[in-house]
């Protein structure tokens, strides 16, 4: 038996080894990084209009109130520490009802793409068959409801600290923190179009709501100190290279949290060690159906039949998965 085998071996009897195995292989499958970098480009695109829609609505709202209204707007722009300084006190929608009415809703089309790149993350990680996914009509009209329940999250957990001054410090990193779990483990739902569990989402929800505290503490020192070592045009480059990298690592977080969440409510492991390298493997009964979701997934009508079958010997006969072929304990 050589190490390979002896590792293998290991991994598929210990779940404490097993199990994130299985997460990244599941992400490899999934071709999660480009899942991230998609939800990363759209993001990038989305990020501006719908600031500027968010803070048109709050200069709406506290009109009369000019240093409540900044308050407010430095509060939200601090969720995201990448460009938060850069951007105090942005200008909203300014002109007649017309044309505010008309760039609001262009703001919010054009904000639209991010939340269409997770609901297509998540359906690819949950393998939902395409034609089960929401037509392009139901695909927008819930995106706008997912950017509208983000929005009035990332509001108030602006105004709350602002209100609030005893939650100043720690408590409030703490309470941030709780909030961006349970906004993230409401997102991790509705983006999917299929029914799970709420409890299955808890797993990956905590991971992202840390991370999103860490990044919003850690990528805000970063990157101003990067800003501060730039000058003229290279610190515009930092901010836009900072904001790249931190709604990517956000991205890649989301996915790979929700990857975890199907590998756990699915029992997608363990995996074969070498099967992302070669079909010389013994595919075990998570492989097989992480595989035949893969496929099964791009079924384009609900009367369109796939049928999945492994024959590495090419004998005809189908093979079993690695489980069932070992001797009984």
């Amino acid at each position: 038996m050589t190490l390979v085998d002896r590792v293998d071996g290991f991994q598929r009897r210990h779940p404490v080894v097993g199990f994130p195995l299985g997460v990244v292989y599941k992400f490899l499958d999934d071709q999660g990084a480009y899942l991230a970098a998609l939800i990363t480009y759209y993001g990038l695109l989305s990020i501006f209009p719908l600031l500027l829609l968010m803070t048109s609505i709050l200069g709406f709202l506290v009109q009369d109130n000019a240093v409540l209204r900044e308050s407010l707007i430095n509060g939200v722009l601090a969720q995201v520490p990448v460009i938060g300084d850069e951007l105090q006190s942005p200008s909203g929608l300014q002109g007649n009802l017309v044309a505010v009415i008309v760039g609001s809703l262009t703001a919010a089309y054009g904000g639209l793409g991010v939340a269409q790149a997770l609901q297509h993350a998540m359906n690819t990680v949950w393998a939902v068959p395409r034609h089960r996914r929401p037509n392009p009509i139901l695909a927008r009209a819930k995106s706008a409801g997912i950017l509208a329940f983000l929005g009035i999250s990332l509001i108030a957990a602006g105004v709350i600290p602002r209100v609030f001054d005893w939650l100043a410090g720690p408590p409030w990193t703490i309470l941030n923190t709780v909030l961006a779990v349970l906004i993230f483990w409401v997102v991790l739902h509705v983006s999917t179009h299929r029914s799970h569990g709420w409890l299955s989402l808890l797993p990956g929800a905590i991971i992202v709501g840390i991370v999103w505290q860490l990044l919003e503490t850690l990528g805000a020192a970063v990157v101003t100190s990067i800003i501060a070592r730039s000058s003229g045009s290279y610190g515009v480059f930092a901010v836009v290279i900072g904001l790249i990298a931190w709604i990517y690592l956000l991205a890649v977080t989301v996915v790979m949290a929700a990857e975890l969440n199907v590998v756990r409510a699915r029992h997608l492991y363990p995996r074969a060690l070498l099967t992302p390298f070669t079909d010389d493997v013994d595919l075990t009964r998570a492989d097989h159906e992480a595989y035949s979701h893969l496929v099964e997934m791009n079924r384009l009508k609900g009367y369109q039949h796939v049928s999945v079958t492994f024959d590495k010997n090419e004998d005809g006969v189908p093979d079993e998965p690695w489980e069932d072929r070992q001797p009984p304990a």
